[in-house]
């Protein structure tokens, strides 16, 4: 489940303090959008976005709220003030008390060592937003954890961020332009189908980490548009991927070692197929470290095969025998699908309008 997820992190503390247990243990998590928790946003770092909840579709009656439509994109918020009073929930056992204030939780409970502190934090910060997201309309995100232990403040950080940045010149983003509109009648009348496609799946996989609440939120989703981006181009098949990518010059130990684990991955770890297996900690960090540069990898063997076409008096060799419609069997099987959510939804509807009459 949490496969993409597991990054190495550490508790900070002031200089000079150190743990000691047992101990009285506090943990808050902050969560975000905040107006589902009763709580204007007034801190953009929280969430930035439209009027400090990007994604807020939750709003109270008595509040002022407005609702922005964005019809290019077919998006909507809703931006909330007046919020009359912050959620107040407090749940207690005998082992532990849960309260809700506003859009922080905060747990109290006592603890006994470091492995236990580990696997309470743990659970609250990867499990309680899953969990109220079934309940909730808005998608809760956890923007920051933290907490106490007896006397000793801390926050719980990932121990190594990584990130790429490109400086530039005015001059090399307009060609970065010019090369994009060079390319743009190279895909006019249904050209380089399979390019194009790849193009799409490499766009959606960058998307995806730049949007999420960190880079590894829908990492396991990038996988996946990682791999169509290889299938589409080459083949379904391993020995196909590799035999398109010798063509562009790829040696095996860059074969092997950069597009085959994509492959792999999204075949057995929790990217195609759901698991419940928890892989050893130690090697997940190693993963994480191949994963943060695949992005540009991808990139460069996109721009690899518009050189190639360039080259080709076969402008459509990337086509191969790709068809824009489906097959017989493809459009029979779509054909029962619609079916069955046509008949679905008439049903859901019939009742919702019993309903109100």
């Amino acid at each position: 489940m949490l496969t993409y997820q597991l990054q190495d992190r550490t508790f900070c503390l002031k200089q000079g303090e150190k743990f000691t247990f047992p101990n009285k243990l506090v943990i808050k998590i902050v969560l975000a959008p905040t107006a589902q928790f009763g709580v204007e946003n007034l801190d953009p770092s929280l969430d930035p976005g439209f009027s400090g909840d990007r994604h807020a579709k939750t709003t109270f009656v008595g509040s002022e709220a407005n609702l922005h439509f964005y019809l290019n994109i077919g998006q909507h918020v809703l931006s909330v003030k007046n919020i009359q009073k912050p959620l107040n929930v407090v749940l207690d056992s005998p082992e532990q008390s849960l309260k809700c204030s506003g859009n922080e939780i905060i747990l109290t409970t006592e603890c006994r060592d470091i492995k236990e502190l580990v696997k309470i934090i743990t659970d609250l910060h990867y499990n309680l937003p899953i969990i109220l997201n079934l309940e909730f309309f808005d998608p809760p995100i956890v923007k920051q954890t933290s907490g106490k232990l007896g006397n000793v403040d801390f926050t719980w950080d990932m121990l190594f961020v990584t990130g790429d940045f490109k400086v530039t010149t005015l001059e090399s983003q307009e060609k970065l332009v010019v090369n994009a509109f060079n390319r743009f009648p190279m895909f006019t009348n249904g050209a380089n189908r399979r390019l194009l496609n790849a193009l799409q799946y490499f766009h959606v996989a960058c998307r995806l980490e730049a949007t999420g609440n960190s880079p590894w939120e829908f990492m396991s989703e990038s996988v996946l548009n990682y791999c169509k981006v290889l299938q589409i181009m080459f083949g379904e098949k391993r020995d196909e991927v590799r035999e398109g990518l010798k063509k562009l010059g790829y040696e095996e130990t860059e074969i092997e070692g950069i597009f085959m684990p994509i492959m792999i991955l999204r075949d057995y770890f929790d990217v195609g197929h759901p698991s419940l297996v928890i892989l050893e900690f130690k090697q997940l960090q190693i993963l994480y470290r191949y994963l943060e540069k695949i992005q540009s990898q991808f990139r460069e063997l996109i721009m690899k095969v518009f050189a190639q076409l360039q080259k080709d008096t076969n402008r459509n060799k990337y086509d191969l025998d790709a068809a824009l419609q489906p097959d017989k069997q493809e459009q029979r099987k779509f054909d029962a699908i619609i079916s069955n959510i046509k008949k679905s939804m008439d049903k859901t509807s019939g009742i919702s309008k019993k309903s109100l009459t």
